[in-house]
């Protein structure tokens, strides 16, 4: 079972949980567990109350995730946390892109720009190692808008220990700000995020998606995009990366928004 929220006495699916993808929430994590939800107005609005102790993690931890649509085509997404003991917080969205359409080609034709000078450096495992690369000269530098597709099979050890994007960058700046700009000319659509998180993690799945596609086939290798917005995986065992525990004195508020237009 996956993650489900409930609305109006019935239980929506989130996400699917395979067992081994947890979406970054400890043992079992938030993708295992049952959300409230509430719709006000045209919001979405998903809480989640973790108790003292729970998966070990000190103190109670109150999470609210609001989503709202705009009429200017932009999708928000507004998450606030607040607790009574210092713990632990890393929340991101993990929406999967495709600006040609469910169910089409790969995405390796779409053009991607990310605001970031550097990534985070991965071990064998997937894990941080601490250390930050440049991406000048690397297939990592999305600083000028390029295809997806033009360096993704490239022999850089960091692509080839996965055979894919699935990092985290370094945005440049502070506070909301452009982070990121995803376009297709096959649709004429683009995405603008807009983030005030200090990363954001590029992921291309490198491999068939265990999920049907609304035609009832399953997505296939390079089908989508992620552009998921978030402090640093691992934050907490490097000193060097933003900090991510939440005190009580300081409740968690953080803005993204994917905004949609035409080109």
């Amino acid at each position: 079972g996956g993650a489900v929220f409930q609305l109006e006495g019935k239980a929506y699916p989130l996400a699917p949980n395979d067992g081994t993808n947890h979406l970054h929430g400890g043992v079992t994590g938030y993708a295992s567990r049952i959300w409230d939800a509430r719709l006000n107005g045209d919001k979405l609005i998903l809480t989640l109350h973790s108790a003292d102790g729970e998966e070990g993690y000190p103190g109670s931890l109150d999470l609210s995730v609001t989503y709202s649509w705009s009429e200017d085509n932009e999708l928000s997404i507004l998450y606030e946390a607040s607790c009574d003991a210092d713990t632990l917080l890393n929340v991101t969205s993990h929406g999967y892109f495709n600006l040609n359409g469910a169910g089409s080609s790969d995405v390796l034709s779409h053009e991607l720009y990310i605001d970031a000078d550097q990534i985070t450096e991965l071990d064998d495992s997937q894990a941080p190692t601490g250390t930050l690369l440049p991406v000048d000269e690397t297939p990592f530098d999305f600083r000028t808008m390029h295809t997806i597709g033009r360096s993704i099979g490239s022999d850089h050890e960091q692509l080839k220990k996965f055979g894919t994007y699935d990092h985290n960058y370094v945005i440049n700046g502070t506070g909301l700000r452009e982070a990121a700009v995803l376009q297709s000319k096959e649709s004429g659509i683009r995405m603008t995020v807009f983030t005030d998180q200090p990363g954001m993690q590029l992921y291309v799945p490198g491999g068939p998606m265990m999920l049907p596609e609304k035609h009832g086939s399953s997505y296939g290798r390079f089908s989508s995009v992620c552009l998921e917005t978030q402090h640093f995986p691992d934050a907490i065992n490097h000193e060097n990366f933003p900090g991510i525990v939440l005190t009580p004195d300081e409740p968690f508020r953080s803005t993204t928004l994917y905004h949609f237009s035409t080109f």
